[in-house]
């Protein structure tokens, strides 16, 4: 008998690619939680570390780190099920993408973040489509 068959291997591959993605996950959102709280702390260095056009006040770079810190936490439901809590998972990966080209649009140094976040979307839409691809294998 093929092990592909068996239900215990398929249940396995689950598992493994579940903590292959979340290991992913863990990436991108320690990569979001350290730029989120470079901005609030020190948005100067934010600035001149991308090549941003320097504002006159300081007070976006925070407010934009408050709301990456708080997209932050809306992943942790989908971190911790990401099969049961599809919708957090898909709705952060398309808006991964979609700030990608919002970056590419006001280009200068925020092409880096767009950078960050195409390949952070791309790496996650790996994960997860192999993530799904096993479960409905695992329960057809």
């Amino acid at each position: 008998m093929d092990n592909t068959l068996s239900l215990g291997w398929m249940d396995g591959e689950v598992n493994s690619r579940r903590s292959r993605y979340r290991g992913v996950m863990i990436l991108s959102l320690a990569v979001q939680v350290t730029i989120s709280l470079f901005a609030l702390i020190n948005p100067y260095a934010l600035v001149q570390l991308f090549g941003l056009p320097h504002p006159n006040d300081m007070d976006w770079p925070r407010a934009w780190g408050a709301l990456l810190l708080i997209m932050a936490a809306f992943y942790i439901p989908g971190f911790r099920e990401p099969v049961r809590w599809r919708w957090s998972n898909v709705v952060g990966i398309v808006g991964r993408a979609g700030m990608a080209i919002v970056y590419l649009i006001l280009g200068s140094g925020f092409v880096w973040l767009a950078l960050i976040e195409a390949v952070l979307a791309l790496l996650l839409v790996i994960f997860y489509f192999g993530l799904f691809r096993a479960v409905v294998m695992a329960h057809p």
